[in-house]
Parts: structure tokens; C-alpha cells; sequence
């Protein structure tokens, strides 16, 4: 457990968000770690549709042309996090953690190990069961990805972070190779759930992760921030 003056926050906002605000409010949240002025913190939210390529972009792996994205109302944007295109969206909840490695002792790989981790616990929740699919990064039903995962680190410092799809529109990911896996599908919390049962919400699975995010990372208080 880190000892801070500062208590660890959990941050939720409510109603979806544009990507590029909520990047720099990643930026402004690590900054302010880094230089001991705040503590660490977990952002949850949902975004306003957007493709994020990242430091692996292959440009074959979008199928459009960035032209198209912005008439699909679906921005194409580049971005400094690991790994290759994927989409956000409405019905799916994006983590970004803000926590010092360097303070805990971790490794990146062993902080991705803690991701999935945490994710299939909050997925087996429901019934599902959830796991990881070495070699490849992010949490999986069978051959069916459901949680993608995709970090920046900085002075020690994670950024950027987690999508898990509970019940997203897959149609923008016609246009797109995720991830740059062609040979295995996308799925859903509620693509995964017995028929006819009811789909949890964005709300209801953020309860459940923030206690198993909280055991794994030796956290005992939170501070809630809603907005």
C-alpha cells in the first residue's frame, strides 16, 4: 500500500465524453502526480465515438478513409498510447488509471497482467467466463475478445488504460482491423449473457470493478469525484 497525503480518487463522468478532453485530462493527472501536487487516480467513463490509433498504427488496419471516418461522425485519432487501431464508444466503459509504478514497485508487464486480472474478475461476475489468451494482450471469452487494453507509461507514471465492451454498437468496428487481429471476433457482456438475461450497466459494473480494482492494488479509501 502507498502511503500519500493525498487520497486515491475514482473518477466518473456520467455522460459520454470527447476523447481528445478527456487525453489532456489524463495529461493534467499524471502531471500533477508526478510532481507530488495530487495523488493517483482511476478515470472511468464512456466516450463519444472515435477511433484511436496508437504507436503500432498499421494504416491497412483501417478500412475507410479517414474522410470517411468524420462523415461516419467517427474522428480518427493518433495517439501515444502502446498498440494499433481500435474504437470507443457508447456502451462501452473505458478505465484510465493514473498510478506511479515506480511507487508500487511494478514492472509494465506486470501491470498488464494486473489489468487482466482485475477484468476477468469483474467480468466472472456475471456469469461470464472471462480469461486471457496469451500471447495476446486484454481479456477474452474462448477466442472472443472482450476487454481491450492499451497503456502509456511516463516517468513511471500509467496513462491511458482499459475499454470493456458490456453492450456497444459493433458496427464502426466493420470499418477497422481492432487491435490488428483479423482472425478472432469481438464480443459483449451482453452478447455473452444467457438469452433473456438482463444486460448490467455501465454503473453497475463500475461497482463491482472498483472493490477488485482497489484489492489488487492494495488501496483501502477512495474518494469518489462524480461528474
Amino acid at each position: 500500500m502507498i502511503v500519500s497525503v493525498f487520497p486515491f480518487e475514482v473518477i466518473y463522468f456520467r455522460s459520454p465524453q470527447p476523447y481528445r478532453e478527456i487525453y489532456n485530462f489524463q495529461i493534467q493527472k499524471r502531471t500533477s502526480l508526478a510532481n507530488n501536487e495530487a495523488g493517483e487516480c482511476l478515470i472511468l467513463l464512456e466516450h463519444f465515438p472515435v477511433y484511436t490509433a496508437g504507436k503500432n498504427f498499421q494504416s491497412q488496419h483501417l478500412l475507410i478513409s479517414p474522410l470517411e471516418c468524420e462523415q461516419k461522425g467517427i474522428p480518427l485519432i493518433h495517439t501515444d498510447r502502446g498498440g494499433d487501431i481500435t474504437y470507443h464508444g457508447p456502451g462501452q466503459l473505458v478505465g484510465y488509471p493514473i498510478t506511479s509504478l515506480r511507487e508500487r514497485g511494478l514492472t509494465v508487464h506486470q501491470y498488464l497482467r494486473m489489468l487482466e486480472t482485475i477484468i476477468v474478475e469483474c467480468i466472472n461476475r456475471f456469469g461470464i467466463n472471462a480469461t486471457v489468451n496469451p500471447p495476446y494482450t486484454g481479456v477474452w471469452i474462448e477466442n472472443r475478445k472482450i476487454s481491450a487494453i492499451g497503456i502509456g507509461v511516463k516517468d513511471g507514471i500509467t496513462y491511458h488504460g482499459f475499454s470493456i465492451n458490456v453492450n456497444p454498437d459493433f458496427t464502426p468496428f466493420q470499418w477497422i482491423i481492432p487491435c490488428g487481429i483479423d482472425d478472432k471476433p469481438l464480443t459483449s457482456i451482453l452478447n455473452e449473457l444467457p438469452p433473456n438475461a438482463k444486460c448490467p450497466s455501465i454503473p453497475d459494473i463500475i461497482e463491482v470493478i472498483i472493490p477488485i480494482f482497489m484489492k489488487h492494488f492494495g488501496i483501502e479509501k477512495v474518494k469518489r469525484v462524480v461528474y
